[in-house]
């Protein structure tokens, strides 16, 4: 079981640090095209920035900052096995020496099952 707990941890973890990654990579280029040589007046530079800022807040509202029903669903569903199979989550993380990200404690708070600091990489989840 350990084994697909961390599967799907570290799977999940992943999925929002790519999100992470988009934006800063959108962000590039939105700074990018604004302090380029083309005039500032330039409608085209304007629109083109306008649309990386979009697509910036897009993915940060949209999969970054809210996390997606189906996304919480899984982590719903893993602790619900977890506890039910092994009494709690905290149990189960102790018991075979894994700590969580930040990032999954989050959503698994998010869906009811909050996880203690000391099931937590690098600290709580504050």
């Amino acid at each position: 079981m350990i084994d697909f707990y961390i599967q799907i941890e570290s799977l999940i973890t992943s999925f929002q640090e790519d999100y992470s990654n988009i934006i800063t990579n959108v962000e590039l280029a939105a700074s990018y095209v604004n302090n380029n040589e083309v005039s500032s007046e330039n409608i085209t530079k304007t629109q083109t920035y306008n649309v990386f800022i979009k697509k910036r807040n897009d993915v940060r509202d949209k999969y970054y900052l809210n996390y997606s029903q189906d996304l919480k669903n899984v982590v719903l569903y893993l602790q619900k096995y977890t506890t039910v199979k092994y009494g709690s989550v905290d149990t189960f993380l102790s018991s075979n020496n894994y700590k969580v990200s930040i990032i999954f404690a989050k959503i698994s708070e998010e869906v009811g099952y909050p996880i203690d600091g000391a099931n937590i990489e690098r600290g709580d989840i504050s």
